[in-house]
């Protein structure tokens, strides 16, 4: 029994010492003329570890679009040059724009630790704490939870 209570103490002590199960997320979503956002920042400990974020056009947006001339191939394309580029160019971020049953979705995955400090600079993506960016984006108009 003694030995049980103590291999149950070492384990505790050892998820308080590296920090596993310390994971939090931030979760935030805004629509901005029918463009459906969603933000998603995991911490680890106080720091950031990745964020993720999603754009979604429905599909009444992009008939719209198609109706004005434009292809889905046009479309997608040019989404992956103006939006993806600039995200893509840095390590530890990934783009993919996608048809998804006649919409659009962006989606942007960033490994936080591996962005260099002019990544950080240049994409916006300084440090912040949790309330720090949840305030930050709810004056922004996003909805946080």
């Amino acid at each position: 029994m003694m030995k049980k209570i103590l291999a149950v103490v070492l384990v505790m002590m050892l998820v308080v010492v590296t920090g596993c199960g310390n994971k939090k997320t931030l979760k935030c979503n805004t629509s901005i003329m029918g463009l459906e956002q969603d933000v998603n920042v995991t911490y680890k400990g106080d720091d950031i570890d990745d964020i993720k974020m999603v754009m979604s056009y429905e599909k009444d947006q992009v008939d719209s679009l198609i109706e004005q001339g434009q292809s889905m191939d046009t479309l997608i394309s040019s989404l992956e040059s103006s939006v993806c580029s600039t995200y893509s160019s840095y390590d530890g971020v990934k783009c993919d724009v996608k048809d998804d049953n006649g919409g659009l979705v962006i989606a942007i995955s960033i490994d936080y630790p591996k962005l260099d400090q002019d990544a950080k600079d240049d994409l916006s993506f300084n440090y912040q704490s949790y309330d720090d960016l949840k305030s930050d984006l709810e004056d922004q108009g996003y909805t946080c939870k």
